[in-house]
């Protein structure tokens, strides 16, 4: 039986009492605390630095948690502390919630209504844009990201987790696997695909995508590959109910959605304000759900489970990658229109 990072009762830092797994993912474990000497209840996420002795790797994450550590809103997860384990492992140690991600809650009840989108929606893309004034990227957004707080009720809420950890994931990725990067497939932007490009308008572009999938219930970008994937995000290719598209909540849409991200909204704040705007017709919007669930799901304390994918990426000394596809599949295409003409002759 494999040893936990962390047992029951054990201490960390002489500040963290453990008392029990939350849960785990592809890239960290989280861990169910209290601080001694405060009595208050955090979560303790334990990240995964298996193959990785490299002093700038550890910096960087401090530099990221330190930087993450200074913002201030209901909409972004508090992080109290950081540091290191006696074997090396980085760990955070953040404000632990209660409920549920959003994907979850899609999963188990269906698409939401424009009202509530609009109600969770509007404030946290605030506190993105807070982040982003922060000089802080997120670049790996998708429902298993946000946080519902206290679903369904008065108070209920978005959080965004895992604020820093993407960029230092990659870092990882780029020490351990040349020629790749972390994303998930169906929430990357055409920017980063062919250039790697990082700017706030790549959070606009994934938390578009969110927002459309949170109205129809199914993500906007869907393919059975990761070549697939990446053609579809480079090309526009998504798939949004036509109720969806009309209308002002369309054009706001399709603005985050746009290819050429200096064509965007330059920030979460924007962004927001652009959504806040936004007046309801009275027109249903069309849902492509899936049945929805009657019993709703259980809340349960912070748990990220989610890995970021990892997708081929181009070289940065070569030729972009869709552009490498494109002249691969004419190649077979044209090669298979040679053989099929000498085989009539």
């Amino acid at each position: 039986m494999r040893r936990e990072i962390l047992e029951p009762g054990q201490v960390v830092d002489g500040r963290y009492q453990i008392l029990g797994k939350l849960g785990a993912g592809g890239f960290a474990t989280v861990f169910d605390a209290v601080h001694l000497s405060l009595g208050r209840s955090v979560a303790v996420k334990v990240l995964d630095v298996s193959g990785i002795s490299d002093d700038a790797y550890m910096e960087r994450f401090s530099r990221e948690a330190r930087i993450c550590a200074q913002l201030d809103h209901p909409s972004i997860v508090r992080i109290h502390d950081f540091g290191q384990l006696g074997e090396g492992q980085p760990y955070i140690a953040m404000e632990k919630l209660t409920g549920h991600d959003l994907e979850v809650e899609l999963k188990a009840t269906g698409p939401l209504s424009v009202e509530r989108m609009l109600r969770l929606f509007v404030p946290v893309l605030e506190g993105l844009g807070l982040a982003h004034k922060a000089g802080i990227v997120h670049k790996d957004l998708k429902p298993s990201n946000l946080f519902l707080v206290n679903p369904n009720t008065p108070e209920e809420r978005l959080v965004v987790v895992d604020f820093g950890i993407a960029r230092v994931l990659d870092s990882k990725t780029q020490l351990t696997q040349a020629g790749s990067f972390a994303g998930t497939p169906a929430y990357l932007a055409p920017e980063y695909i062919q250039n790697q490009v990082v700017s706030p308008a790549l959070d606009v572009y994934q938390m578009g995508l969110i927002i459309v999938e949170t109205l129809s219930g199914r993500p906007v970008v869907r393919s059975e590959s990761a070549i697939g994937y990446i053609m579809k995000h480079i090309q526009g290719e998504h798939d949004i109910p036509d109720g969806i598209k009309s209308g002002a909540l369309g054009t706001v849409l399709l603005k985050a959605l746009s290819i050429d991200p200096t064509s965007r909204y330059p920030d979460g704040s924007e962004f927001s304000r652009a959504l806040a705007g936004v007046r309801m017709t009275g027109e249903p919007v069309p849902t492509l759900a899936m049945p929805p669930v009657h019993s709703p799901p259980p809340s349960s304390p912070l748990i990220q489970t989610n890995s970021a994918a990892k997708v081929p990426a181009h070289r940065s000394s070569g030729m972009p990658l869709w552009m490498s596809m494109l002249i691969l599949v004419s190649f077979f295409f044209f090669s298979g229109c040679v053989i099929c003409s000498l085989l009539s002759l």
